[in-house]
């Protein structure tokens, strides 16, 4: 088992000479590094007196009553002779008998031993030198590498978090009251620099190339001091992936990447996940809803996901975040949105895009689905370029386009219901899933409505399964079919929705995850 480290105000008493000392931030890992050295210097330290006057135990040496000694082969255990007496023996000849007192325990039981010494015959703990040099033997101590765990690292963040004379931008700290001052026209000069930019974020070095330097310090502790008052004004939003730093103006940010809109939101639903089969379980992770709480043990690290397209992604331009495509997409340190750029991989052609790890989604991807007439069901696919974190490839399968049969969303009255329409699809699809759409506003108005009608999940259920089921002769609906259309109108998992199918009488399964409604 590994030791715990401990951190306490001598630590930061450190840590602020280091910075002062350094005159720049420095990381977190930086830091821990750091004390670690010195914790083990210390450690050093305290091993060295220890064993300061320390006579290494040899059997076939004469030593003294009040004689400190050192027993390698006892966890280097160190004891005071406190008596001696004449050996008898006399397969061993000629020696004496050391009686000693052990300070430190070890593997020592009882505390009180005796060991030969001035043996005449040989013996494996017999020295072939004289040489009492302590650490000439592999007295161990905890290597640097040993104690910088992840742990500590984050024990050390939260102690730094809460000490007041502290600054942080990102994983850097420096010391509060010595940050340069950067003042109301630096800050105006920044903002006019990220607006000519168009709306693509800058890094802090070219926004203090823009505005000039902050004096002769440091060019770290300038971009240091830079973030922090950037960080500290609301007109600038750091959107950068972990380990980089990016600034873009809060106010050219899209509503739906500063906001999660009212298509994406779940509210959740309490329900019994027992009432789920096997192969409803099965259903749920082919289908790889983002809410869905679907559990393994470990993330396997991979470049490229695949999702089926749902409604209110379509509709908004989103893309899910789900265990497997989340991977895909940078993560952040603080940023609470991170901005990106997607890559068509038709044609090329790049475009800005949004990760909002809040709300599960990807923003930016309406121009895209509408530039390749993407229909709700179809497979669209994710893949970081080159290892490139910040760059994403969008792909499709696609085919010459033809004509095809499929669900088409009709607005009658206040309620959804769906005809046969023959479209154009030029990509892959999922023929359970997919589902058409004309008149989008008047979809936007009806979802509004059932929001403001608070319209429960089952309510919509029997609203929607029966409109479907008119669209085959059997009558039946797939569940995979009735969890795209109700996303039109809520969104939703399809846990719940297979729960209520499970326990609900009103709902009949027909075999193979197909249903209708009974009477």
């Amino acid at each position: 088992m590994g030791r715990k480290l401990s951190i306490d105000d001598d630590d930061l008493d450190l840590i602020m000479s280091i910075l002062l000392e350094q005159e720049k931030p420095l990381s977190t890992n930086e830091l821990a590094e750091a004390l670690i050295q010195n914790k083990l210097q210390q450690e050093t330290a305290l091993l060295e007196n220890k064993f300061k006057d320390v006579v290494v135990y040899d059997p076939s040496r004469t030593y003294e009553i009040g004689q400190r000694l050192l027993f390698p082969a006892l966890e280097y255990a160190t004891a005071v002779i406190i008596d001696q007496r004449e050996g008898n023996n006399l397969d061993l000849g000629t020696f004496d008998v050391i009686r000693v007192e052990f300070e430190d325990g070890g593997q020592n039981s009882p505390d009180i031993r005796e060991f030969a010494s001035n043996l005449s015959v040989a013996h494996k703990l017999n020295r072939d030198n004289d040489d009492d040099d302590l650490f000439a033997y592999p007295i161990e101590t905890s290597s640097s590498k040993e104690l910088l765990t992840e742990s500590f690292i984050q024990m050390l963040k939260n102690f730094l978090q809460k000490a007041p004379e502290l600054a942080s931008v990102g994983e850097y700290w420096f010391l509060r009251d010595l940050i340069l001052e950067v003042n109301i026209g630096h800050l105006n000069l920044a903002e006019a620099s990220l607006a000519l930019a168009g709306g693509v974020p800058l890094d802090t070095a070219h926004i203090l190339s823009d505005i000039g330097s902050l004096g002769d310090s440091s060019l770290e502790l300038q971009l240091f001091s830079l973030n922090y008052h950037l960080k500290h004004d609301r007109r600038f939003d750091e959107v950068g992936p972990a380990g980089q730093i990016l600034w873009h103006l809060s106010e050219m940010q899209p509503n739906e990447v500063k906001q999660i809109p009212s298509e994406l939101q779940y509210a959740k639903i309490e329900y019994d996940r027992a009432l789920l089969s096997s192969e409803m379980l099965a259903l749920e992770e082919e289908i790889a809803d983002e809410y869905s709480p679907i559990d393994t043990q470990t993330e396997i690290d991979q470049d490229a996901a695949t999702i089926t397209l749902i409604y209110p992604h379509r509709r908004l331009g989103t893309f899910p975040l789900n265990q497997q495509t989340r991977q895909i997409f940078p993560k952040a340190t603080t940023a609470s949105r991170i901005w990106i750029t997607l890559i068509d991989k038709q044609d090329g052609e790049e475009f800005s895009g949004w990760v909002v790890p809040a709300g599960r989604y990807v923003y930016g991807l309406e121009r895209y689905y509408r530039k390749h007439r993407l229909p709700v069901g179809a497979y669209v696919s994710v893949a970081r370029e080159n290892d490139n974190p910040g760059r994403i490839i969008v792909s499709f399968e696609a085919y010459p386009a033809r004509i095809e049969w499929i669900r088409l969303i009709s607005i009658q009255n206040t309620h959804l219901s769906f005809k046969n329409e023959k479209r154009a699809i030029g990509a892959n699809y999922d023929d359970l899933m997919i589902i058409g759409a004309d008149d989008l506003e008047r979809i936007d108005a009806l979802h509004r409505r059932v929001q403001d009608e608070k319209r429960t999940l089952f309510a919509i259920m029997k609203e929607i399964l029966p409109e479907l089921g008119r669209l085959t002769p059997q009558g039946t609906v797939h569940a995979k079919t009735l969890y795209s259309a109700i996303n039109i109108l809520r969104r939703c998992p399809p846990g719940p929705i297979l729960a209520i199918l499970s326990a609900n009488p009103e709902f009949q399964n027909m075999g193979g995850q197909y249903w209708k409604l009974t009477g």
